[in-house]
């Protein structure tokens, strides 16, 4: 019995990463590894941990359960060695604060919030449009008896998918800033992005989708983790807090996902306090995917795609309506885990689910069981590294909250590294860049405003 060695010698590695990381706060790095970190424990060794080895026991053989944590292994040294040269790369045209010297981001809140502000007050007003003024659920869901979805569209897009997803992650963009504005900002504008996030949040929060719940909450709690004037074992406490909140509410929401009638949410639990505290998550299983991926590969029933898939994602970009045979986003590894739909039609390929195959099992998929790992650490360390790049130029109107907004998405990109996560942030980006590219010095801010309370 050999994988619990390996699963402790992870364990270690990871300690002895994020220590390093710790001690090099100071560096642009530092911050978004550590996310990365965060989100590796939490998806692979979590995932064996909260299952426990019995589970796994039950389903692969030692040897593939010994080769997947020997892949996360591989991956972390791999993220840890690429990490320095790609930083050092993206970083060597940052842009130093001209003479700038900001103490807060208090001064750039105010600008961005309004300009967030119209964008929500357009794309609301369009989905206003789109329900015929029947809008009362949207704000407090459980009054209606069936979801109401502001941009429906299906996954499979058509004519008008892609403007209508836009749509939806811009939407979903807006209404994240409103935290970091609530943390950020002071007097009347906190006020007012308080009264917005109860205005906006309920929506997020009474879905099923939970990485969408966490894309729009976590830049909330990051802004204050890394900018808020409290002492570190207050923000500690408050961290712990958080995610005790949304464990607690996924188990919830996920007693739920089957169930259409939304106004039934708030009434008598099925859960007791007792079942409550013995009911577990699903879908933290990414070991467990890379665990089949391993298998899959070694018998043979699903053939490594020498790149097509990341391909595939990174074409995503293109309309349907353009281009009507644009692939399917991870048909093939759904209908190798047994979700095809036999009640398809003939000539057809149909499946019931999209199985997300974590962020090592991508590359793995892609490259194979040695190369699809390296590529997957070296996706990962462009990220990082373009966090670390917003992190040094944070002086520029836009460049925090696009940061901050990194990082709160970072934790969903252990499922995959997809645009299908990263959308909310490309659109912010887009924003960002039409403000630098039409205010001639976007670092030139209003002194006044700025305060000595949020850390730098």
């Amino acid at each position: 019995m050999i994988f619990p060695l390996i699963f402790w010698l992870l364990l270690l590695l990871l300690a002895a990463l994020v220590v390093e990381a710790a001690l090099k706060w100071e560096e642009p790095w530092s911050k978004p590894a550590i996310a990365l970190y965060g989100t590796v424990a939490a998806w692979y060794p979590g995932n064996l941990a909260y299952s426990g080895m019995l589970h796994f026991n039950e389903l692969f053989s030692k040897t593939i359960i010994n080769a997947a944590l020997l892949q996360v292994i591989g991956f972390l040294v791999a993220l840890r060695l690429f990490i320095f040269p790609v930083c050092k790369f993206l970083l060597r045209k940052a842009e130093k604060p001209p003479g700038v010297n900001l103490r807060s981001f208090a001064s750039q809140i105010a600008p961005l919030f309004w300009s967030v502000f119209v964008l929500w007050l357009v794309l609301f007003s369009i989905a206003v449009f789109r329900l015929e003024g029947d809008i009362l659920a949207v704000f407090w869901p459980p009054i209606a008896r069936e979801k109401v979805i502001l941009y429906a569209h299906s996954g499979m897009g058509g004519s008008t998918g892609f403007l209508v997803a836009s749509a939806q992650y811009s939407y979903q963009m807006a209404c994240a800033f409103f935290g970091v504005a609530f943390i950020l900002s002071r007097g009347w504008l906190k006020s007012f992005s308080f009264i917005m996030i109860c205005i906006t949040w309920p929506y997020f929060m009474f879905d099923r989708n939970r990485n969408i719940q966490l894309a729009v909450a976590m830049p909330m709690l990051i802004s204050y983790m890394l900018l808020g004037p409290a002492k570190v074992y207050f923000k500690v406490v408050l961290a712990v807090v958080f995610f005790a909140f949304f464990y607690i509410w996924f188990i919830l929401v996920g007693s739920y996902r089957g169930d259409y009638d939304m106004s039934s949410f708030l009434q008598a639990p099925r859960l007791s306090s007792a079942n409550l505290i013995k009911s577990r998550h699903s879908g933290l299983d990414m070991l467990e995917e890379l665990c089949y991926i391993n298998k899959f590969i070694e018998n043979g029933t699903y053939k490594i795609n020498h790149g097509e898939r990341y391909l595939a994602d990174v074409l995503n970009v293109v309309p349907r309506a353009i281009w009507k045979n644009k692939p399917l986003l991870g048909f093939d590894y759904a209908i190798a885990r047994g979700f095809a739909n036999p009640n398809a039609r003939y000539g057809e390929v149909s499946i019931s689910a999209i199985i997300a195959t974590g962020m090592i099992g991508q590359g793995v998929v892609n490259f194979g069981r040695f190369f699809g790992v390296m590529a997957a650490a070296l996706l990962a360390s462009l990220w990082v590294g373009l966090l670390s790049r917003l992190w040094v130029e944070r002086w520029k109107v836009g460049n925090a909250f696009l940061f901050i907004l990194g990082l709160g998405l970072t934790f969903n990109l252990g499922r995959e590294i997809t645009l299908l996560v990263l959308w909310p942030f490309v659109f912010a980006s887009f924003g960002v860049w039409i403000v630098h590219k039409f205010i001639k010095a976007p670092y030139q801010v209003n002194q006044r405003l700025a305060r000595p309370r949020f850390r730098q």
